[in-house]
């Protein structure tokens, strides 16, 4: 018996993967938001166009977009 087990963790079920998937999902969207805001925000207030906020902003959409394109090529959908 692993040790994991032991302490009552078991395999996970599809409801399970479903909840972190929702998850993720939600945490990526409030990001987006939060980021995109503040990329505006700055924008409006300091007047430069390339800031740390949109930087930010723009390397997670590069990251999420190309995962999302890679990973649906390898499902085939």
């Amino acid at each position: 018996m692993s040790f994991l087990r032991r302490l009552g963790f078991e395999r996970g079920d599809e409801r399970g993967e479903a909840i972190g998937l929702r998850s993720c999902r939600i945490s990526w969207t409030l990001t987006t938001v939060g980021l995109a805001g503040w990329s505006l925000y700055s924008f409006v207030d300091t007047g430069t166009f390339l800031s740390a906020p949109l930087i930010l902003f723009l390397s997670s959409q590069i990251v999420y977009w190309i995962s999302f394109v890679y990973y649906s090529s390898e499902m085939g959908s």
